[in-house]
């Protein structure tokens, strides 16, 4: 078993859009493809700050859903790319 570690993707963060983000991440399917052999079993931990929670309290709930809706729409579709190479 592989595993892919990430950390501090910061969605939502002002000097990243989320055609940005997107972008990295599918490149980084290239990169991972490179270090573990297709069809391998991987186990895949994101952690640390998902969001980026700067300038958000409890007034502005609704613009951290938002980010967090954000994230979870860029690593689902992370993980079904990788789907494609890996069994995760």
């Amino acid at each position: 078993m592989y595993i892919i570690q990430m950390a501090d993707l910061h969605v939502g963060a002002k000097k990243q859009s989320f055609d940005r983000m997107k972008n990295i991440l599918s490149s980084s399917i290239e990169k991972v493809q490179q270090q573990i052999p297709e069809k391998s079993k991987v186990l895949l931990c994101i952690c640390g700050d998902v969001i980026d929670s700067e300038g958000l309290n409890a007034e502005n709930r609704d613009e951290a859903m938002g980010r967090y809706c954000l994230a979870e729409k860029l690593i689902t579709g992370y993980v079904e790319q990788l789907r494609k190479y890996f069994d995760i």
